[in-house]
């Protein structure tokens, strides 16, 4: 969201967004990878002209975010005194710059993007903040006429519909809290649509908009299912 892209290190995710046309890097990743436990005093010892406090919505609403340079990306990494601070270098170095030089920045975005939506972590995320949108819009009533509009959409039935065939198809109560939840259980490839069509509203769009781009994405997230993409992963 907010034109960020979320890469992962080891299990702790890093959030880059580009900046006047460079990588910025969110200094509360970067601070929880290394080990820095005081962000604030981090902050003050870095070059104020690369440090970007950026507005990002989140569960909680927006919210702001610092987003330091590449130049005091390597002012952490020199002040962290952990082991792993040599091999996050190595990692943003050999893999995270050069893969966003090489596609132009935002469009690494788009590269993984698609992918993304197959993740279970994305699929909550992005339903977690688009509640959070459509809370800010029009409270609790806006987030369940959104919801029941999409599952409408993407698999023509209701969140109640799909969450009583949920339990007639014998999935636990924990698998059946939302339609979504269900349908990550029954039917991966349409919650894969919903989780992009989720993203695409987060970007300011109408969830009609949204829907005619996932409607035609519905057959290709099937087969990447069926080739491989682990759907267990969804089902956690």
């Amino acid at each position: 969201m907010n034109d960020i892209v979320k890469f992962q290190f080891d299990t702790l995710p890093v959030r880059v967004k580009m900046i006047n046309s460079e990588p910025c890097f969110a200094l509360k990743d970067i601070c929880l990878v290394l080990g820095i436990t005081n962000q604030t005093k981090m902050k003050h010892n870095l070059d104020i002209k690369g440090v970007y406090n950026i507005q990002v919505l989140t569960i909680k609403g927006n919210q702001c975010v610092d987003f330091i340079s590449e130049k005091n990306l390597y002012k952490c990494i020199f002040k962290s005194r952990m082991k792993q601070a040599e091999k996050f270098q190595d990692w943003v170095c050999e893999d995270i710059l050069p893969t966003i030089r090489k596609t132009g920045g935002y469009s690494i975005n788009k590269s993984n993007y698609f992918l993304q939506q197959t993740e279970r972590s994305t699929q909550i995320e992005n339903s977690k903040n688009v509640n959070s949108l459509q809370y800010q819009k029009g409270g609790v009533e806006n987030i369940k006429e959104y919801n029941r509009l999409s599952c409408i959409l993407h698999s023509g039935k209701t969140p109640a519909q799909l969450r009583k065939e949920g339990k007639e198809q014998g999935l636990k109560s924990k698998n059946c809290t939302s339609g979504k939840e269900v349908l990550r259980h029954t039917s991966p490839a349409i919650a894969c649509g919903m989780s992009l069509a989720d993203d695409i509203v987060l970007h300011g769009n109408t969830l009609s908009q949204a829907y005619e781009i996932t409607k035609d994405t519905l057959p290709i997230y099937a087969k990447l299912l069926k080739l491989g993409i682990d759907i267990n992963e969804l089902k956690k």
